[in-house]
């Protein structure tokens, strides 16, 4: 294989599509968790990169994926999006209390560490591997790496009742699933509710065991069964 012409710019696009992967990979782990979270719709792609329904509340997450400490820069706009998301609720026109998480496999710098500690909305969190300013038991933990995120998942997969796919299997269909739904291909407001999930889990089961159809010329064995 040719090396590319420019390095950076590969690098850029790996960047890219490892941020969006990281983001579908916790969107399934969401999906996964639905027994502790018991949520009734995710939403992809919205006015947050995940908008969670839970009773009583709206979570709307903001998820980085950082190769460095998570700092306040990264993070400024999602605490100015979130007073608008906020007044949306206060006025009636969106259902359930708001909370906004910031989910990254990145751990605070020092500054948004100082700025957590002295000046920070009491209903946004900040979810990390190692770090949780909220209830611990809300959201599962984000992995330090592609690899941890994808590890976590088929670990979650595995717990799936009465599911004949391989944990790795599952967790790829979903994720390409949440890509689908993120797109508007899905449902043009980009969510899945919970009373749809078991079923799609069910259709994931019956298309990937069906058998293909025969060739045209195909001739049978001997002693072949129907």
């Amino acid at each position: 294989m040719p090396f590319v012409l420019n390095e950076v710019q590969r690098r850029r696009i790996e960047n890219v599509h490892g941020g969006f992967l990281y983001q579908h990979l916790y969107t399934v782990s969401l999906m996964l968790s639905r027994p502790s979270l018991d949520w009734s719709e995710i939403a992809v792609e919205r006015d947050e990169d995940i908008e969670v329904g839970v009773t009583g509340h709206r979570l709307y997450l903001q998820v980085k994926k950082r190769d460095r400490n998570l700092t306040f820069g990264d993070i400024s706009d999602v605490l100015e999006r979130f007073q608008a998301i906020r007044r949306e609720h206060e006025d009636g026109r969106r259902q359930g209390t708001p909370i906004c998480w910031i989910v990254s496999n990145a751990e605070p710098g020092h500054n948004l560490n100082q700025r957590m500690a002295t000046d920070w909305p009491a209903d946004v969190y900040v979810r990390t591997p190692a770090t949780c300013t909220g209830e611990r038991g809300t959201l599962p933990a984000p992995g330090q790496s592609l690899e941890a995120m994808w590890e976590h998942c088929v670990r979650l997969a595995r717990h799936i009742p009465h599911s004949t796919l391989q944990p790795e299997t599952l967790v790829s269909k979903l994720a390409a699933f949440v890509q689908y739904l993120a797109a508007g291909a899905v449902q043009a407001d980009h969510a899945l509710s919970s009373r749809n999930f078991q079923p799609l889990l069910e259709q994931l089961v019956a298309q990937l065991q069906q058998l293909p159809e025969p060739l045209d010329d195909y001739r049978p064995q001997e002693n072949e069964p129907a």
